[in-house]
């Protein structure tokens, strides 16, 4: 069933950017690093955002592309963030426990 939209055409479908339109996903990867961080022994700074936010730059397009998966997209970013941190964490395992901490952070924010 189709409605009308403003300009007198048909609307099938409604999309919705959900990042940085109806979610703030800057402001809770802020959040969620500010609150991480320091459960992990590390000082929140706010290059911390920047290079979460590139390591997701980097990876996001190949798991939207279809070329890895969700999970190894997080672990490619988390292995990414960590080596900003002066981390080189190579092992799956830890790497998908520190993404899952991180998470909730995430979500709560």
């Amino acid at each position: 069933m189709s409605s009308v939209g403003a300009v007198g055409l048909p609307v099938d479908v409604v999309v919705f950017d959900l990042d940085g339109t109806l979610l703030d996903h800057q402001g809770a990867v802020s959040g969620a690093l500010q609150r991480w961080l320091p459960t992990r022994g590390v000082e929140f700074a706010d290059d911390a955002v920047k290079a979460w936010l590139a390591a997701e730059d980097r990876h996001f397009p190949e798991w939207r592309a279809g070329r890895i998966s969700l999970v190894e997209q997080r672990r490619r970013r988390m292995r990414d963030f960590l080596g900003h941190l002066g981390d080189n964490a190579a092992d799956v395992a830890v790497l998908d426990s520190l993404f899952a901490e991180y998470l909730v952070h995430f979500q709560a924010s």
